[in-house]
């Protein structure tokens, strides 16, 4: 490596926040530049599922603001999530009761709480920039369109983040709709009221594939169910029942009582 190359690999490691001349990136802003995605654990996935998962992501984002802490309304969250507020305040409650965020206004009322990451999931981004030296003479103003080069290329990519991030959290509610269709053997318009009601209990209630497997194969094979055929009014309304049978079932064969009332 050339004395030239070595100084200019030098200036661009400085851009991303060690100071050229003592003029170093601001902290705060380089945090909000690198923000443009919701991370969603897979520790969190297995737990609770990819809804909670994404929450705890939500809020580990606003948290990577100045003062540490997530001060975000609960209505703009929810809206970014697709989902109520009162969902969203189910999975916050359940990853605050199991440490994984902590509530530091929880008496005040109608107004937004404060959260915070207890640091029980730890997060490590790394950052690597490759330069390659394309002139022979480095002056300020080539540093300063660096710099600029720098600043466009992780927009660019923070877009792309964005847009992942945003069909991941789509994922759960169509994993729904494709095993509904598939195990209730429906062919649903999602785009109706009613199917659109459907997903959002389904959301609520944290549905999963496997749930709706099981309960479609108690619909087909218990005469309580599959004397009719299988529609979503039906599947909510049933959906308790469905349940209930499907632990019944699980149950070894001496276990189970000689008559399931539903």
């Amino acid at each position: 490596m050339t004395e030239e190359q070595s100084k200019y690999q030098t200036d661009a490691l400085e851009m991303f926040g060690k100071g050229y001349n003592q003029d170093e990136i601001p902290h705060k802003e380089f945090t909000s530049t690198l923000s443009g995605f919701t991370p969603a654990p897979d520790v969190l996935i297995q737990k609770f599922g990819h809804v909670t998962a994404l929450v705890w992501g939500r809020v580990w984002r606003f948290c990577q603001m100045a003062d540490g802490v997530c001060r975000a309304k609960l209505e703009n969250m929810a809206s970014s999530l697709g989902m109520s507020e009162r969902t969203l305040i189910r999975h916050l409650d359940n990853l605050c009761s199991h440490g994984y965020l902590t509530d530091l206004t929880p008496d005040i009322r109608n107004k937004p709480h404060i959260y915070a990451d207890t640091g029980k999931i730890k997060i490590k981004v790394s950052v690597e920039a490759g330069v390659t030296l394309s002139h022979s003479t480095v002056t300020e103003s080539h540093r300063e369109g660096d710099r600029e080069s720098v600043e466009e290329s992780i927009k660019k990519v923070n877009k792309k983040l964005d847009t992942v991030d945003f069909e991941l959290s789509k994922l759960p509610l169509m994993s729904v709709r494709k095993a509904i269709n598939e195990c209730f053997r429906l062919n649903v318009n999602w785009e109706t009221k009613q199917a659109k009601q459907f997903i959002e209990w389904a959301n609520q209630e944290n549905v999963t594939p496997d749930q709706i497997q099981k309960a479609a194969d108690v619909w087909w094979s218990d005469k309580t169910f599959n004397w009719q055929a299988p529609t979503l009014k039906g599947i909510f309304e049933k959906w308790q029942m469905l349940m209930d049978a499907t632990k019944v079932n699980a149950l070894p064969m001496q276990e189970r009582g000689k008559e399931f009332y539903v």
